[in-house]
């Protein structure tokens, strides 16, 4: 059933209640990670993990209580909801706090498309689960929650069934549940804290003695009936068996397809729009879409949009069938036929066509008449069209005459680059009909913009700002010229220490493109031709480029390994910390030097932290460590052992890592585990991956 969904960063409701009050005095306004993570430093205190302040957001969408901006979903703004449970929490309303707890658990989903933590493809509905076992069973235990949660996200088994295994566990007082539902993703349980802690339940005794968890005698009275049909995933194990010989459309499709899957279906997914994604060349926002919206192909459909692209390539086309002698002439459809009838007759998810480039094909003429349905109210088409091909694929034989329209479980993504030439204009009834996002070419956030070019002193974000300027300098006054930057990821990190990749990829759009008729402005006039500009590079490498810009003469060039280990003080960062936390730090990095050959740590430009790495290993640092104020931030690659999770906590992207798992030294750690942790980050990076 795929990952579940759980909060996991806080239960404290203190924290919660702060958060909550940030988005109460916006009073409906949308507020922004940034403005929420200034202010809620200003009231919880700045001394935590910056990360952590945005995600103590979790519960508040979690439950309802905020919501996502459906463009740009870096904003969340107050609820209804949020609201009354604001008031309700600051007034010690305790009934008024249970009565929004209530009206989450019955019309909340909890697993897929909730926004409140990370994405999730689960139909547990891990809430209201929790309240109906502990209606059916009178109490539960959090490691028999953990085994509910476990076996019906992917130990297989139904509620039904597994409600019975538990008993029976009790019945024999047995406690030998699977190490498998021990995993965070299943045993951390903020959600029963922060239920605890609103006393919507309360901490009790089993009939054995062990620490149990019930639902609150006042709170069972008032909403007892109303809890006992929560919906749950797989009550009664009704569910179609893939082993089972059935087609794809088989599953899809029924008798009553059109009335089951009607596009006002209380059940269907909401929040669908149409999202254009412009910005300079590598700027990300392919990357936008793969972490903001959607990187599973289960829901998603992908085209690139080129100038022989046509409506019966993108809608669907009659193409000819052979059956022995026969030949048939079926409507055969295209990707958009096939991601409208997936989102159809799946109304728990939304889906996503994903139209790349679609300045470099004719927009208007690729849609046809489906450009009527980018009208959209409330995410579903506002107008609809005829067209019996597409209504025969989605509906059956039987729906050939429906009207079709896009859903509101369907998300339509674009993305077009601004610097590109040669291209087709989008006119504009098709852009009206779009919401436009641009997407800012933030250098610095880039993760490989501290990485050296080449084995040289110049950095990617370095070089391609001090570019950005030049670009932007000489185009004053022309409204076209920031299109020509340089995109954040316009290279990849191995693109930088590969000299032709790099030369050929990056020197050849300055040449041709950027400093067309500018090249002395960037170049040293011997440079004549674009050959003679690439063995340049080869030879002199930053020596090709004129001394105004500041890029360092290929003779003051050092190595990476000489940087990293001479010319960046380690010494000098570490000047003025903690000398406690510095001792621990240097204890550290010597028991990790006793494992890893070749070990050198180093500061950045920025000093923001110590890396350590190996030349053994595909990337600079396998581990980072921030001094804070009490403790050693630690920063690493995932574990492959999964033992090791209990340490720390995943780091959400928000591309700016190198790594994405975080780690709370002190020196009450043990160190013996801490550097197990090290090490197997050394250990994924030195094999690549």
């Amino acid at each position: 059933m795929g990952k579940v969904v759980l909060p996991k960063h806080t239960a404290d409701l203190n924290e919660i209640i702060a958060a909550l009050k940030i988005y109460y005095e916006a009073d409906g306004a949308w507020v922004t990670n940034t403005e929420h993570t200034r202010q809620l430093k200003g009231l919880i205190g700045g001394d935590q993990y910056p990360s952590s302040y945005p995600k103590k957001a979790q519960f508040l969408t979690y439950y309802g209580f905020t919501e996502w901006n459906p463009v740009a979903d870096s904003e969340r703004r107050i609820t209804k909801r949020g609201k009354a449970f604001y008031e309700a929490y600051t007034s010690d309303d305790k009934e008024g706090i249970w009565a929004t707890i209530a009206e989450a658990l019955e019309d909340m989903t909890f697993g897929r498309n909730n926004n409140g933590v990370g994405s999730s493809d689960s139909d547990v509905e891990a809430p209201c689960l929790l309240v109906r076992a502990i209606l059916d069973m009178d109490y539960i235990v959090n490691r028999e929650y953990s085994f509910l949660l476990w076996r019906l996200a992917e130990g297989g088994g139904n509620y039904t069934d597994v409600k019975e295994e538990i008993r029976n566990k009790r019945t024999l007082g047995v406690l030998d549940y699977p190490e498998e539902c021990k995993q965070p993703a299943y045993s951390d349980l903020k959600i029963i804290a922060f239920l605890v802690r609103l006393e919507f339940l309360l901490e009790s005794t089993s009939p054995d003695g062990k620490k149990c968890i019930v639902l609150n005698p006042a709170v069972k009275e008032k909403y007892g009936n109303r809890f006992a049909n929560l919906k749950i995933y797989n009550v009664d194990k009704n569910t179609f068996d893939e082993d089972e010989e059935q087609t794809e459309d088989d599953a899809l499709m029924t008798e009553n397809s059109v009335k089951t899957y009607a596009l006002d279906d209380p059940r269907r997914a909401k929040g669908g729009v149409n999202v254009l994604l412009y910005g300079v060349p590598g700027c990300g926002k392919s990357h936008e879409i793969k972490t903001k919206y959607c990187n599973d192909k289960k829901y998603m459909e992908r085209v690139v949009f080129h100038p022989d692209y046509t409506y019966s390539d993108f809608v669907g086309q009659i193409l000819p069938k052979t059956d022995g002698e026969k030949i048939s002439y079926p409507f055969t459809a295209g990707p958009f036929t096939t991601i409208l009838k997936k989102a159809v007759h799946d109304p728990d998810h939304m889906y996503y066509l994903v139209i790349e480039e679609i300045n470099r094909g004719n927009a208007p003429a690729i849609f046809g008449e489906v450009f009527q349905l980018l009208d959209r109210e409330n995410g579903e088409s506002e107008y609809g069209i005829t067209n019996f091909d597409i209504a025969k694929c989605i509906y059956g034989p039987e729906g050939a005459e429906e009207e079709i329209k896009i859903p509101k479980n369907l998300t339509i993504l674009a993305t077009m680059n601004t610097a590109d030439q040669n291209v087709f204009t989008l006119d504009t009834a098709f852009k009206r009909r779009w919401t436009m996002r641009s997407i800012e070419n933030n250098i610095s956030a880039c993760s490989h913009a501290p990485d050296p070019i080449c084995d040289t002193a110049v950095t990617w974000g370095t070089f391609a700002e001090k570019i950005n300027e030049i670009i932007i300098d000489i185009g004053e006054g022309n409204l076209s010229s920031e299109d020509n930057r340089l995109g954040a990821y316009f290279v990849k990190a191995e693109d930088l220490q590969d000299a032709q990749i790099f030369a050929e990829k990056v020197l050849m759009y300055l040449w041709n493109d950027a400093f067309k008729y500018d090249r002395d402005k960037v170049f040293k006039t011997e440079y004549r031709t674009l050959e003679e500009l690439l063995k340049g590079f080869y030879k002199h490498k930053f020596g090709i480029f004129v001394p105004q810009l500041g890029f360092d003469d290929v003779a003051t060039q050092t190595s990476v390994a000489s940087t990293l280990t001479g010319s960046l003080s380690e010494d000098e960062h570490l000047k003025n910390k903690n000398p406690e936390l510095v001792e621990l730090y240097g204890t550290i990095r010597e028991m990790v030097r006793q494992q890893v050959p070749n070990l050198y740590s180093y500061t950045p430009n920025s000093k923001a932290y110590i890396g350590l790495g190996s030349e053994d290993c595909k990337r600079k640092s396998f581990a980072e460590f921030v001094i804070k104020k009490g403790y050693l931030s630690l920063e690493i690659e995932k574990p492959a052992n999964t033992d090791l999770y209990d340490l720390g906590e995943e780091i959400e992207y928000n591309g700016s890592h190198d790594h994405y798992f975080k780690i709370v030294v002190t020196k009450e750690s043990n160190l013996d585990t801490v550097i197990a942790a090290i090490i197997d980050s050394y250990e994924q990076l030195k094999k690549g991956n």
